[in-house]
């Protein structure tokens, strides 16, 4: 593979975004150009979010 993607290069060192478009199979796409994504992954990642810092607001 050549690194790149969408016409857009990547290499060592780089900070990439991406969005989690479906967990169970590894799928993501990157930030700026996504169509979709995984409602379920981001609903649970918000609720352990919540559940880490729901003792400093109660």
């Amino acid at each position: 593979m050549d690194g790149v993607r969408g016409g857009i290069g990547n290499a060592p060192g780089m900070k990439i975004q991406y969005v989690v478009t479906d967990v169970r199979r590894y799928g993501v796409e990157p930030a700026w150009c996504t169509t979709s994504f995984d409602l379920e992954f981001y609903r649970e990642l918000t609720g352990k979010a919540c559940a880490e810092i729901s003792f400093a607001v109660s």
